[in-house]
């Protein structure tokens, strides 16, 4: 039966689809048997007791549903003599489900005291103490035996209760927080969140960088994920001259440069104003430098370093890093070098990365991804534009490699020479009827499918935004469900994409007050920034203070055309793999 929205499907199909079909059925199945059934006693709440203390003991009940309901006719009819029960079943509950339904029933009744916030705290189920950490948090700001008391729990063995426990600590200040977060963020490398919690908690980053370096955090494995976004916004808080010297005492001489110095550095990097003028003349940093240079180009050395260390090469002159970034730019190194590389080059003040970028046979020898990236790098810095436009005019660049975002970010631009330009490139530019592509590309539909080959189609055209069975990047839908829609709608998506946008993976354009224009998909916001993420997975984030603009294209972050990428072969493996057959 057919369980689609029409919306997804294509127009032919729509025609001769039945929706109505199997609806007098649903999708669900139940079994019944012919014998007479007993009464179900969930159907009323006749089969409970009607004295409180009984109501309360429901609440250690194997059944969960047993266990809610009580809660909720406690709480539908609250009574004050049901707290001090409450509170005690909360300390001596039998279950650790029943204490975390008293400690939540007190805190409905607004009657969940100090005391039977310290038991939770320390009770020994971590549910419980994660529970009873969330309930704390608000009040510990008026408890000074609370905030010792969550301080302690740092070392708690359980992840969840150490993440519950960092997020606590930002409500409030208390001597030893510093200490507290840096157990927690040490514990906790591996775990996103962990760090996550860490950082937004933290209202003294130097100091939590120093004792995390006393804690010989850069030997830890994983460092640099904490230690880059840490050094960022230390950069951030403090003045420009004090988060040099911090960051700086970590590198000096002696000691050997790892990779988590690496990232620590790009981190401050980012987070200064000027960026990093006048750090590669300083020793320290100068140290660093040199040692990104060494590993970008070094053989056997591991991918994530390669390319923390090009990243960092970004951020230096033109004259140390520009030869060494381009030669990396080559279709024999692997792709996530080559996008870091010119996501550097891009970043260089003084650079000839317009022209060199353009070159008609560098252009054309650009894999989908690694064009993308050289795209958005000549886009997001108007000095970058005229070679771009001198390239398409020139015909060293062919007009369909330019997608309808790229093309709407030239013609919407603020500088009126470029949007002038663009529009003269674009106006002889035939946009066709998709539709006519799509139904050109419909016999692909009955070609002979290779699984095997079209998961590597996907890989080169498709995972860097797409996720199918966790391959792939997290940018635009995830494709593990496809294998329910029929073949058109497939092809239909792939060959016209913006058929049909996801709510959420809309593509917008944002220009700041320095005349940069970024582009990408909302991927989170907060009261003071911005984060938009590319193709690939990239994420930049923008201070709301340094946006012109923003709005919307209505249009798709994947790009059209990309029968121009792939032989109708390819497309039909494609497929196949996305259909599991």
């Amino acid at each position: 039966k057919t369980i689609e929205h029409p919306v997804y499907l294509p127009e032919a199909i729509r025609k001769i689809t039945d929706f109505e079909s199997g609806k007098d059925r649903g999708r669900i199945y139940r079994f019944i048997s012919s014998a007479p059934r007993p009464p179900d006693p969930r159907a009323s709440d006749s089969g409970f007791p009607a004295e409180r203390a009984d109501l309360c003991a429901l609440l250690d009940h194997s059944d969960s549903w047993r266990r809610e309901t009580a809660q909720r006719l406690l709480l539908e009819r609250p009574m004050t003599e049901d707290v001090p029960t409450l509170a005690e079943f909360a300390r001596s509950g039998k279950t650790g489900p029943g204490r975390v339904l008293a400690l939540r029933s007190l805190e409905a009744l607004h009657a969940l005291s100090e005391e039977t916030l310290l038991a939770g705290l320390a009770d020994s189920e971590p549910g419980v103490r994660e529970n009873a950490l969330e309930l704390s948090a608000g009040k510990a700001g008026e408890s000074a035996l609370l905030r010792e008391r969550i301080l302690r729990m740092s070392g708690d063995p359980d992840p969840r209760v150490r993440y519950r426990c960092a997020l606590a600590m930002g409500l409030f200040e208390q001597d030893g927080k510093a200490e507290a977060l840096a157990e927690i963020a040490l514990a906790g490398l591996p775990e996103r969140w962990t760090r996550a919690a860490v950082l937004s908690s933290t209202d003294d980053g130097a100091r939590l960088l120093h004792l995390l370096a006393e804690k010989r955090v850069f030997e830890a494995s994983g460092a640099g994920e904490l230690l880059r976004p840490l050094a960022r916004m230390i950069a951030r808080q403090e003045p420009a001259d004090t988060a040099k010297r911090v960051v700086g005492a970590l590198l000096a001489p002696p000691g050997e440069i790892g990779g988590s110095h690496l990232a620590l550095t790009v981190g401050v990097c980012e987070g200064l104003p000027e960026g990093s003028e006048g750090l590669p003349q300083q020793e320290a940093f100068g140290r660093v430098f040199a040692q990104a240079k060494e590993r970008a180009v070094r053989e056997g050395e591991p991918l994530s370093a390669r390319t923390v260390s090009i990243e960092l090469l970004g951020y230096t002159l033109a004259d140390f890093a520009e030869e060494i970034l381009r030669k990396l730019i080559d279709p024999r190194e692997p792709r996530e070098v080559q996008t870091s590389a010119i996501r550097a080059l891009g970043r260089l003040t003084d650079s000839h990365v317009g022209g060199f970028l353009v070159e008609k046979e560098r252009w054309e020898g650009f894999t989908p991804t690694v064009r993308s990236t050289a795209l958005s790098t000549l886009l997001s810095r108007a000095e970058h534009i005229p070679a771009l436009l001198d390239a398409l005019e020139g015909g060293q660049v062919a007009i369909w490699t330019i997608d309808p975002n790229s093309r709407l970010q030239l013609l919407r631009h603020s500088d009126p020479a470029i949007r002038e330009r663009a529009g003269r490139v674009f106006e002889a530019v035939e946009t066709g009827d998709r539709r006519k592509v799509f139904e050109d590309y419909l016999s692909v539909l009955s070609l002979s499918r290779d699984r095997e080959h079209g998961q590597e189609v996907f890989k080169t055209h498709c995972a860097q935004c797409h996720l199918i069975e966790g391959e792939g990047k997290e940018v635009g839908p995830d494709l593990t469900g496809v294998r329910t829609q029929p073949d058109e709608a497939l092809l239909l998506h792939i060959l016209v994409p913006n058929h049909e946008i996801v709510p959420g993976f809309t593509n917008y354009l944002v220009e700041t007050v320095e005349g940069d224009l970024l582009s990408g998909l909302i991927a989170a916001e907060t009261p003071t920034s911005l984060t938009l993420r590319q193709a690939g997975g990239e994420e930049q984030t923008v201070l709301r203070s340094e946006i012109s603009s923003i709005r919307s294209t209505s249009l798709s972050l994947m790009p059209q055309e990309m029968e121009r990428t792939m032989t109708r072969k390819d497309l039909a493996d494609l497929i196949g793999f996305l259909k599991g057959n």
